[in-house]
């Protein structure tokens, strides 16, 4: 995981983020109370198309989202600034 980061929301933040990493329990509910009258011991990794669910959340504004649009803010603000301007 080494990626850049730009918060698209602030546009300030490169370098201060929190990983969100989300986690699944397996548990069994009583269907008239909705109490949880078992729950698996293990915590599972939630995966999207085989990979881990990761979410960013900028410390400076605290916008949360999928990690691949602090990546993809990244690569747009790196190709604007690549840009000739005649």
């Amino acid at each position: 995981m080494n990626h850049k980061y730009l918060c698209p929301s602030c546009q300030g933040n490169r370098s201060r983020f929190y990983l969100i990493k989300k986690l699944a329990q397996e548990v069994r509910i009583d269907p008239n109370t909705g109490k949880i009258v078992w729950a698996a011991d293990e915590w599972e990794d939630v995966l999207d198309d085989g990979e881990l669910y990761l979410e960013v959340r900028c410390a400076l504004c605290g916008y949360t989202s999928r990690e691949n649009v602090f990546t993809q803010a990244a690569k747009n603000l790196g190709a604007s600034n690549n840009l000739a301007i005649d």
